[in-house]
């Protein structure tokens, strides 16, 4: 499915890599894949859409969806954006999941001791110490 405006793909690979802006005329669907389906979007959803389709996502909500699918966004800073196509609305749960992926993979920074060992933080073990 083509999720940019000027009609290019990014690809997510089997192998874990990654790649943006593929044109389509690198792209074939796999035999037998079923063809990708469009997200639906309720009133209310929480969401980031890309405002003006310039590439920049801020946070709203739908406030509506029109018969063709289209959504209007009520954003946070009191903008409002009509016939916004889903391709450029993404659900801030999906934000958050990418940014807990990150999360998860940080290490704690070299000058804190693991929280969950605090006999690191001694020079000796407690029982020589004592």
């Amino acid at each position: 499915r083509a999720v940019r405006d000027d009609g290019t793909f990014d690809i997510a690979y089997d192998d874990g890599e990654a790649e943006s802006g593929v044109p389509a005329s690198a792209v074939r669907r796999v035999a037998g894949a079923a063809p990708p389906t469009a997200p639906t979007f309720s009133v209310g959803d929480v969401v980031e859409a890309n405002f003006a389709l310039e590439g920049n996502y801020y946070p709203g909500r739908v406030a509506a969806v029109g018969d063709d699918g289209s959504l209007d966004i009520a954003y946070d800073d009191g903008e409002e954006e009509s016939g916004v196509p889903t391709s450029a609305v993404r659900r801030t749960a999906d934000v958050d999941a990418e940014a807990d992926d990150d999360d998860a993979t940080a290490e704690p920074p070299p000058d804190e001791p693991p929280a969950d060992d605090d006999d690191h933080a001694l020079p000796l073990p407690i029982h020589e110490i004592f």
